[in-house]
Parts: C-alpha cells; sequence; structure tokens
C-alpha cells in the first residue's frame, strides 16, 4: 500500500533519493539517478538480493552507516518483477524509507524533537541532553546537510517551526539518527570542556574557513565516516565551519535558514 501510493504521487518514472524507478513492461527498473538515459550495456545487471551489499559501500570502498548519504554507488540497474519484489529493492537500498514516506505524508506518524528522545537516553549518551539550543542549531545545520544526508529534517529546532516536504524523491527524517546522536555527544562533552579565547583577522578567518570547506581535503579524507575523533572527519569540519561562520557573521546560531536539507 505505501509502495502503491509513493508510485501514484510520483508517476513515472518515481524518484527515491538516488535512485530512479521506471516501469518496464510489467517489471520496474531500478538505477541510480545520475546514470539517467545511459544504454544498458554500460550498467551491470544487479540481482534484488545482491543490492544490500550494494549500497553498503560508496565508489571508494568505505562503508555507509547512513544510508541516506549521498554516496550510493553508480553504474548499475535492477529488475524487479513485481510490485512485492520492488518493495525488497528499495528496503534493501533504503531499509523503512517507503514507510516513513507513506506514515509522514498520510499524517500517521509525528517527528520527535532531538529534546524529546535525548531525555530518554542513558548511559554515555545522557549527556546529550545537557547540549545548548545553539549546539543543538550547529550540529543540525552541518550534520543534516544534504552533502551528507538526503532526507529532509522534519523535527524542529529551537525557535524554529518543523520543515515541510520539498524536493521530489523526499523521504522525512522523523528523528534524529544514530549518527547524529554520536556526534551531538561529543559536542556536548566538548560544550563542558575549557575554552580558549583566540583572535581572528579576516585574513586568518578566511584561511581557516577555506581549509575546512575544501572540496579537495574532503575527496583525500578517506577515513571511517563515523570516526569523529579524527580532526579531519567531513562532518567535524563541517560543524566548526557553521559555528565559525555564524560567530563571524554576528549571529549567534542559524535560527531561520539554513538548517534544512531541502
Amino acid at each position: 500500500m505505501a509502495l502503491e501510493a509513493l508510485l501514484q504521487d510520483q508517476g513515472d518514472p518515481a524518484v527515491l533519493l538516488e535512485v530512479r524507478i521506471r516501469r518496464a513492461g510489467g517489471h520496474f527498473e531500478l538505477r541510480h539517478l545520475k546514470d539517467g538515459e545511459a544504454e544498458d550495456r554500460w550498467l551491470l545487471e544487479t540481482s534484488p538480493e545482491a543490492l544490500r551489499e550494494l549500497a553498503q559501500y560508496d565508489e571508494s570502498g568505505r562503508f555507509r552507516p547512513l544510508r541516506t548519504a549521498p554516496t550510493l554507488r553508480t553504474g548499475w540497474k535492477c529488475t524487479a518483477r513485481s510490485l512485492s519484489e520492488l518493495d525488497q529493492c528499495l528496503q534493501q537500498l533504503y531499509p523503512g524509507a517507503v514507510a516513513d514516506w507513506f506514515a509522514f505524508h498520510r499524517k500517521a506518524s509525528r517527528a520527535t524533537a532531538y529534546r524529546e528522545l535525548a531525555g530518554r537516553q542513558t548511559g554515555m549518551y545522557r549527556v546529550n541532553a545537557a547540549l545548548s539550543d545553539d549546539g543543538l542549531r550547529w550540529v543540525a545545520q552541518s550534520q543534516c546537510h544534504e552533502k551528507f544526508c538526503l532526507k529532509q529534517r522534519m523535527w524542529a529546532l529551537p525557535d524554529t517551526p518543523e520543515s515541510q516536504p520539498g524536493r521530489t524523491g523526499c523521504v522525512p527524517c522523523l528523528e534524529p539518527c544514530p549518527l547524529l546522536m554520536e556526534f551531538a555527544r561529543g559536542v556536548a562533552r566538548d560544550e563542558r570542556a575549557e575554552k580558549k579565547s583566540i583572535s581572528l583577522s579576516e585574513w586568518e578567518f578566511e584561511t581557516l574557513r577555506s581549509a575546512l570547506s575544501g572540496k579537495e581535503t574532503a575527496a583525500k579524507n578517506l577515513d571511517r565516516v563515523a570516526d569523529f575523533s579524527n580532526p579531519t572527519n567531513a562532518r567535524r569540519r563541517e560543524f566548526v565551519l557553521a559555528k565559525l561562520t555564524m560567530l563571524w557573521n554576528g549571529a549567534q546560531s542559524p535560527r531561520s535558514e539554513g538548517d534544512s536539507s531541502s
């Protein structure tokens, strides 16, 4: 029912994040959006059963802890012989995505705010509840960026309304993911740490901002995606970049713009 609603809503072809779904006779063909109208002979025929392994690693062979990251491999196509098999394929690629889309659009599910989720954490994650509002905004702005996740954040930030579905193929993010919660734990602990004040000239700031946002550096960073202990981690760089930019511009936090991946 959920998948039928998605296909009816989008028509043919349908899009789910990075996957294009097109009817082919009585079957369905899946391929990466970037492969578009590529000739079949250039694409590797992949079985529905093999999609799970395909989705586990990116083009560089790195493990993908977040399936909705914009790093799904290209160069493949898969044929689903029935609606049931298509559902199986999408579940392998994006577990729970179709169900989340359906529940949200039918208003059968509500978003869970960070504070609500953090309040239920135990053990080493109890510190997440102590994260400041500004820290939470910076975490969300950097970690929910479309360079890291293609879902659209629906859970609200302090003093910020919930988002509304935007782009085609949007899958709602109904609560902070484990990856964000792990990152937030590090930020919450860092907020308690002793701070050092430094003065930066505009030249120095621009140099630092350039280094943090450098595409070349990001491309060469082949460390584990969720290794937040690494200072060169892309998510850590994005967080510091977001915070520095806001502070430099004289804003306390990104309250109204730039905190959604739409």
